[in-house]
């Protein structure tokens, strides 16, 4: 019984773990996001603010002493937190390619992968490098597309992107609307909710509306156009889309897609809500052929990472490893595999969110280091059991740099040897010593130029050892040039008909992409080619028919063909070009055959994958079909009509493989002190071309809707109303996706004389996801209009074209559940109770044989929906004969939102406080609209502009009490900044000696000194408050155009700016140098402190890692207002004369346009919409025509 226990507690502490690597190529928001999860490792609110001091510390972990020293990270981070119940641990990668080596052996350490995505940029190198260890391990990839913010490339071509360079099958499980200043937020695509962006708004909590596409509602809530938008991608997208797979998301065969904005934090709850409920446990290993099963009794770990000079004072090495099963106790005795004998694991540590901590005890999934004496290599196993355990090793990376280093001082010898023997242990460099030289002077080989830089700063400050070196001209293979030719054509052809006649209507619209990809030598096999193609054909018809006079017909159809191809079964050779070195193997060997080696298998020759491995197709069908019947029922009751509406879409996608696999052969080398050996090795086998094909997805969707339809006119008045209920039905491959929603609505409209107008709309919504009882809600609307202009006083004033008042009013009620973490609660409802045997300790084993029932989570007791209260008032004219104005003022209440109450309890309470519909924001501003049109003689010309100004504020969250008043956020805006205040540096030690003591480190003479905020006469993190603005969102945005057109030469020119706008610098190695693999900026160097500068704009240089000085505070605090030049365009309108002579064109435009040509900023050297990466955005300039036909 006891033993049952133990294994119970183990197997529930293994199933808490969570263990994933974050891969991107660098500047694609990667830190951004670690950060935003090691936010949520703190206490989350669920009214849109992070509060917790824990939550607001730096995140960055330093490990090693030149991390210490000077900031600089040559290896992956490791960061550990508890979340919603889950001990997750961060394996935060570096983005830069010259240290992908660590990078790759700490990915074979991740059971899963979040790749991170610049939604301007696409799918870039690094990315494309990195993607494929986690292809070849097979595990879970999840994407996140980042800065949707800004403007973006179309999420079409971005998922096929995705697709085709990666080679890997995409589920999109949001989508967005719009992207940069248009972005209006996400749409949920099996909640059917939208996620608004709004401004001002820190993601924390957005607002979520429900919305059926094609409602009348949406139009105001992210304005027709971008509704429309919405319908026809959507449509497309359930079309075109693999539908969710939950075994081929955990099998890597499909990525589950999100979009959104680290730097806002818009969406990023939602993205690490899903990817828990994706991902499972730590993944099994594999020893010998055999399954190794984490949840066994039995420990067993392999070393990753080893790291010397963790303790500068001793000069101690650490090896992290990966736990892979059981659990591991401090000072337990394991049998060390490659060392034939038992070994002690002392001085265990484990990286925290942040700190680095002395461990007990860890489980399967963890990850932990222990002291090396000096007898760990990466890719060692220990085990302790009595199953031997040996895990296959880990690759290293053939060098594609060299350079011979000696030492200057050859009295150092010894300390030369030993700098250089232990970072090679380490795996950051290979040495390859000459023929009869000494250790005096090697050649060294690394991955990346960089590594050389870091060699030598930590030679001479770990070791005190000085070195020369001088690079080396090795040769090696360009496989991109091998691979890929220089040019790739894709081509897109749309043709539209309309026509028909009193009775019937018809609309059709043919579509054809084709992409004709890039493969150098794609015809090298008779028969077949291997091209990377794709293409994708959509057929739309929209059929209007009059079956009686009284009856209407109206029939959509879409239909959807795609087709890809890719060479090989599931290889992507953009990810291989990226991975393999260059100096790995030949593309042939001398007698012809495909070349390979030990390390990297032939298997990895993206030249042999795209000629010799065959090929793979994908084929995917849609068909979304609705029918409206309308029917005039003036015979019953004059103005009297029904509607009744059916729709159904259906999806499949087919898979074939005709791939087949090849022989390679190469070298193995091994170097010893008298040179390299060579030993020819081969492998692969070749096989016939494959034949399976079958269907490995599908989808439908059932809607119904019915309405009872009033439209008269009588005299002066205008009557309209409308009873409608709609249903929806959605069901899809898989277990558990059923989901069912119904709304019961009443709208009336009334209108007198064309000048006063009166809506009401009364809505009931139901969903399958609430609370029995509480599954319907109530949502009124009303609003009024007044058209000033009809009346008589004011219909005589010449310059008053039009002139209309508007106010309305409106309680929306949403379907919200609860949220522990990013774990949506289902059943808040219901009291939850655990059973559990370890809750009484009473021998020296503290086990027991006794059971008890403890309380869950306490239940919610008289919830109700989430609303919001919104009040608008407005005013549109058109004056002059030509300017459009429109002026708005709106406020919204948000209330009800769903909060935990932890914040009003003590834990004398003893179990989880339940959920409370308590949270309230407030919402306010105005937005102004101008626009003029005027054509003087054959000159029309156009200018306008729009200003907005928004503020928020939160009213209540159930904060916990805080110590100081300048730490309570409730009142704040969402998104506030919250940091230290700066009154300057620190001058000398005098000026240290009569200041108050700063508790974060040791300050020095140009380290930055703060403010006693609190009063209480010291300087620590309760000093923090609210400084500057939002950093996700601005108060004031506004833009203006101006364009102009003479005989078909025309220009527009639109300028886009922001007030009210804050930005925090930490980019790395711009304002925080030596940090994350960085080195220093020009900028930060000239603009130092030292002490002949004293008015400096940065803190002094450090050796050493400086929580001081990279603190949240007003030396980093930066205005991120800016004035842009968005969009520029010269065209050419050929005359419609021209167009009429050719009998075919019906019309053509050259253009030239330019984008974010020019910036006025206050940010130096960045760019104000991408501070937090090194790369500004880019200036893009486009020759382009448009044809009509």
């Amino acid at each position: 019984m006891e033993d049952k226990i133990v294994l119970a507690d183990l197997r529930k502490e293994i199933e808490k773990r969570r263990t994933f690597a974050i891969i991107s190529h660098p500047d694609a928001g990667k830190t951004t996001l670690t950060e935003k999860f090691l936010l949520y490792g703190g206490a989350i609110n669920l009214a849109g603010s992070v509060k917790g001091r824990k939550a607001a510390k730096h995140a960055v972990s330093d490990w090693m002493e030149i991390e210490k020293e000077r900031g600089i990270s040559v290896t992956s981070s490791v960061l550990q937190f508890n979340y919603d119940g889950f001990c997750i641990n961060i394996l935060d990668t570096p983005g830069h390619q010259d240290f992908s080596e660590d990078t790759y052996r700490t990915l074979m350490a991740a059971d899963s992968a979040v790749m991170v995505i610049d939604g301007s940029k696409g799918v870039e190198a690094q990315t494309i490098k990195l993607f494929k260890v986690c292809v070849m391990r097979g595990i879970p990839i999840f994407t996140f597309i980042n800065k949707m913010d800004r403007e973006a490339m179309d999420p079409f071509e971005l998922i096929d992107q995705i697709e085709n360079v990666l080679g890997i099958r995409t589920c999109p499980v949001n989508w967005p609307i719009g992207s940069g200043k248009n972005f209006k937020g996400v749409y949920d695509r099996n909640t059917k909710t939208i996620s608004r962006f709004i401004a001002g708004d820190n993601g924390h909590k957005v607002e979520m509306v429900e919305a059926s596409l094609g409602d009348a509602g949406l139009d105001d809530l992210i304005t027709k156009e971008y509704h429309d938008i919405l319908v026809d991608e959507i449509e497309l997208l359930d079309g075109a889309s693999d539908a969710f797979d939950l075994e081929k998301v955990r099998a890597g065969q499909l990525s589950p897609v999100f979009f959104g904005s680290a730097l806002t934090n818009f969406g990023v709850e939602t993205f690490l809500q899903h990817f828990l409920d994706m991902t499972t446990s730590p993944l099994p290993r594999t020893s010998g052929g055999e399954v190794v099963d984490p949840f066994s009794d039995e420990f067993s770990a392999f070393v990753f990472k080893i790291q010397a000079n963790m303790n500068k004072a001793h000069r101690d090495r650490i090896a992290f490893m990966r736990i892979c099963s059981g659990k591991f106790e401090a000072g337990m005795e394991v049998m060390h595999v490659q060392g034939g004998k038992k070994i002690r694991l002392a001085q265990p540590q484990q990286m925290m969110a942040q700190e680095r901590k002395h461990v007990e005890e860890a489980y399967a999934g963890d990850i932990i280091g222990v002291f090396d004496p000096g007898i760990f290599s990466i890719g060692d196993t220990l085990y302790k059991g009595k199953t031997p355990v040996r895990f296959e090793g880990i690759p290293t990376f053939a060098p594609e740099h060299f350079a011979r280093v000696r030492q200057v001082d050859t009295m150092k010898r010894k300390q030369f040897m030993k700098g250089i023997s232990q970072i090679a242990q380490e795996g950051a460099i290979q040495i390859f010593q000459e023929f009869n030289t000494g250790m005096e002077e090697i050649i060294v080989g690394v991955v990346g130029v960089l590594q050389f830089e870091v060699l030598q700063y930590r030679l001479e400050n770990e070791y005190n050892v000085e070195i020369r070196m001088e690079q080396l001209p090795y040769e090696h293979v360009r496989w991109i040039d091998e691979t890929f030719k220089d040019r790739g054509v894709s081509n897109k052809y749309t043709i539209e008909f309309r026509g028909g006649g009193a009775k019937f209507r018809y609309y059709t619209m043919a579509n054809l992409l084709t992409d004709k990809g890039f493969i150098k030598t794609p015809n090298a096999n008779d028969g077949y080619s291997t091209q990377n193609m794709y293409s994708r054909a959509n057929l739309r018809t929209n059929l209007d028919i009059d079956l009686t006079a009284t009856t209407k017909l109206k029939l959509n159809l879409l239909g959807t063909l795609s087709e890809s191809r890719i060479p090989g079964a599931s290889v992507n050779l953009w990810d291989m070009i990226y991975s393999i070195p260059s100096a790995a193997f030949p593309v042939r060997t001398e007698d012809d055959s495909w070349g390979g080696s030990t390390t990297w298998a032939g298997t990895s020759n993206p030249v042999a994958q795209s000629q010799g491995a065959a090929y793979s197709k994908g084929h995917s069908r849609s068909l979304f079909a609705d029918l409206t019947l309308s029917q005039d029922l003036s015979g019953l009751l004059k103005g009297l009509g029904a509607n009744f509406r059916l729709a159904y879409d259906n999806y499949s996608n087919i898979l074939e493989d005709h791939s087949k696999t090849y022989t390679y052969a190469g070298y193995a080398t091994s170097w010893t002190t008298n040179g390299p050996f060579y030993t020819a090795i081969s492998g692969g086998e070749s096989s016939e071309m494959g034949s399976g094909a079958g269907i490995d997805n599908w989808a439908r969707q059932f809607n119904f809707a019915g309405s009872v339809d009033y439209n008269r006119s009588f005299q002066k008045w205008d009557v309209y109303s409308q009873f409608k209920w709609d249903y929806e039905y959605r069901d899809s491959y898989g277990l558990n996706t059923t989901i069912y929603r119904q709304n019961v609505s009443w709208y009336n409209h009334v209108g007198f004389s064309n000048r006063y107008y009166l809506d009401l709309a009364l809505v009931g919504s139901a969903s399958s996801l609430l609370a029995p009882g509480h599954k319907w809600a109530f949502s009124p609307t009303i609003s009024a209009a007044w058209v000033l202009s009809e009346e008589k006083w004011l219909k005589d004033v010449s310059w008053v074209n039009f002139l209309k008042l508007r106010a309305s009013f409106g309680v929306i009620n949403v379907d919200y559940l609860p949220k522990d973490g990013s774990t949506t609660v289902y059943d808040y409802w219901d009291q939850i109770y655990t059973t559990t045997g370890t809750q009484y300790k009473f021998n020296s084993s503290y086990d027991s044989e006794f059971g008890s029932t403890i309380i869950g989570r306490l239940a919610t007791a008289n919830s109700t929906h989430e609303k919001a209260y919104k009040y608008n008032v407005g005013v549109d004219a058109v004056l002059f004969n030509g300017l459009d104005v429109t002026a708005e003022g709106y406020y919204q209440r948000r209330k009800d939102i769903w909060v935990s109450s932890e914040g009003k309890y003590t834990d004398v309470l003893g179990v989880d406080a339940p959920f409370e519909n308590a949270g309230i924001v407030d919402s306010y501003g105005v937005e102004l609209g101008l626009n003029y049109t005027k054509r003087l003689g054959d000159v029309v010309f156009n200018l306008g502009g729009n200003f907005a100004w928004n503020k928020n504020e939160i009213k209540e969250q159930l904060e916990e009490p805080r110590l100081y008043k300048n730490l309570v956020q409730t009142g704040n805006r969402l998104g506030q900044v919250y940091g230290m205040v700066a009154e300057g540096f620190f001058k000398d030690k005098e000026d240290i000696a009569n200041s108050l003591p700063q508790n974060f480190s040791t300050v020095v003479p140009g380290d930055i000194k703060y403010k006693d905020v609190n009063g209480d006469g010291i300087i620590d993190a309760n000093d923090k408050t609210a400084i500057g603005y939002s950093t996700t969102a601005p108060e004031i945005y506004y833009s203006f155009h101006l364009g102009a057109e003479w005989k078909g030469i025309g220009v527009d020119v639109m300028f886009q700016g922001t007030g009210n706008y804050s930005a925090v610098l930490n980019t790395k190695s711009m304002f925080w140098p030596l940090i994350n693999n960085t080195t220093l900026s020009t900028h930060y160097y000239e603009n130092r402190w030292t002490p002949e500068n004293q008015n400096a704009k940065y803190p002094r240089l450090s050796s050493q890692s400086n929580a001081n000085n990279y603190q949240a505070n007003t030396v980093w605090l930066a205005d991120r207002s800016f004035l842009k030049l968005r969009n520029a365009e010269v065209y050419y309108r050929f005359p419609e004369e021209w167009m009429k002579k050719t009998k075919i064109l019906g019309s053509a435009k050259l253009y030239v346009r330019g984008t974010d040509l020019f910036c006025s900023d206050h940010i130096d050297v960045t760019d104000p919409e991408c501070y937090g990466v090194a790369t500004p955005l880019n200036k893009s300039v486009v020759v382009g025509v448009t044809i009509g036909f």
